[in-house]
């Protein structure tokens, strides 16, 4: 089998010099060079290495008083000398008339006498005693990449971990879930368990995940420690303080270049970028259904499935899981989120917010900018703005909801492609 070829590199670029090791080339580079910084004051011998003018000096020392203890050899340099008792010390071999000056060389040296190989290849019959000559020759064959859970073999580690990612092993056998993460599996099973193992000391609460029993402690029965300085909000997960302060910032700096949305999140702009892509990268393999969030796919893709989730308490059936955690908090006796203004007591966060709207608590209105509407709710602002069209042509009986559509709408009424509009539009 060819071995396979190891590509050097670092390059000369002045002769066919290659190595593998950078402080090697810089070593060879000074040899190009014209001008030699280290000359000897005896002779006209110079370099670029200090060490070669180092050993070049002791060439010119003729008084020689590093000395043998065993023989009469003397030298003016210690490396010399090491080498020299070398030959003082000769080992020898019990099986043959081999003899070494060094231990390692013997040592490798018994192998060949030995019948049994310690190291044996399993993709070939070689064999050999020395670890060294065994890992040379491993690195002869492909090394090959398999999946444990399926057949998958590839000498190609990104092609091995794309496998890992795209193909989902791990199977429930109660529903159609599929996933790559055994964890993940583990979790999703916990569904379709009736049995609640884990139960809040504080309250009737009960659950089968030990993650959900902790959320719920820092939810309802723990004091929330983080504060907002501007506003009375609590909280006590660091990352949801720092999102909530995010909407107490006016600046948005954050734009898109498509039309005039702003903002200071930049998930949210990802989010919002998706809605210009024309082309609908995720689409249904059952239906004409396009889309180009994941998630939005997915919850479409459920309304084809049957209805596999179903609530313990009743006769309750659906495929999505957060209208099953919906439905199963109504059977839920205690009630954590009171209003502190009247007697209303509920189980879901969401309702309390809706709720304090009756009493004018939540003074975050949303105004449109163009028209004098006005609301508490952020999702009727939302559909206000993609359904009102307040920028209307007046050449034409074109409307839009956006200023950078209008503005690409009349060039298509000027003569010249390349005017510029520099009056702002009222």
């Amino acid at each position: 089998m060819a071995m396979h070829s190891v590509s050097n590199d670092f390059k000369c670029d002045q002769c066919n010099y290659v190595t593998k090791a950078k402080l090697n080339l810089m070593r060879h580079v000074l040899k190009h060079s014209a001008v030699k910084k280290y000359i000897c004051a005896q002779c006209n011998y110079s370099t670029n290495s200090r060490e070669c003018l180092k050993n070049h000096i002791l060439t010119h020392n003729t008084f020689k008083d590093i000395k043998c203890d065993q023989c009469d050899y003397v030298t003016n340099r210690h490396n010399y000398l090491k080498r020299h008792l070398l030959t003082h010390n000769i080992s020898t071999c019990d099986y043959c008339d081999y003899s070494t000056t060094g231990k390692s060389n013997l040592s490798r040296h018994f192998y060949q006498h030995h019948a049994s190989k310690k190291f044996n290849c399993n993709q070939c019959n070689f064999r050999t005693n020395g670890k060294r000559k065994f890992k040379r020759h491993h690195s002869v064959h492909p090394k090959y990449y398999t999946c444990v859970p399926c057949d998958y073999t590839t000498d190609n580690r990104k092609d091995w971990k794309h496998h890992q990612i795209a193909v989902k092993h791990f199977v429930c056998k109660q529903c159609n879930y599929a996933t790559n993460m055994k964890a993940s599996l583990a979790r999703h099973i916990l569904l379709h368990s009736t049995i609640e193992n884990f139960a809040c000391d504080q309250c009737d609460f009960a659950t089968s995940a030990q993650y959900k029993l902790k959320n719920h402690v820092l939810a309802c029965h723990t004091v929330k420690s983080l504060k907002c300085h501007k506003c009375n909000y609590a909280t006590n997960v660091k990352t949801s303080l720092r999102y909530h302060l995010m909407t107490h910032n006016n600046s948005k700096v954050i734009k898109c270049d498509h039309c005039d949305f702003a903002t200071n999140n930049k998930v949210t702009l990802r989010l919002h970028l998706a809605t210009h892509n024309i082309f609908q990268r995720f689409k249904c393999d059952q239906c004409n259904y396009s889309s180009n969030k994941k998630e939005s796919l997915k919850n479409h893709v459920l309304t084809h499935s049957s209805k596999n989730l179903s609530c313990y308490h009743c006769e309750y059936t659906t495929n999505v899981k957060t209208s099953l955690m919906r439905h199963i908090s109504r059977h839920n006796n205690s009630k954590p989120f009171n209003c502190h203004h009247c007697q209303y007591v509920t189980n879901c966060k969401s309702n309390l917010k809706i709720h304090l709207v009756t009493h004018n608590i939540v003074f975050k209105h949303y105004t449109c900018k163009q028209c004098y509407y006005s609301t508490d709710d952020q999702n009727d602002w939302k559909h206000h703005q993609r359904t009102s069209k307040h920028f209307i042509c007046n050449q034409c009986n074109y409307a839009t909801n956006t200023n950078g559509r209008l503005q690409r709408h009349l060039l298509t009424h000027s003569t010249c492609k390349v005017q510029q509009f520099t009056e702002p539009l009222s």
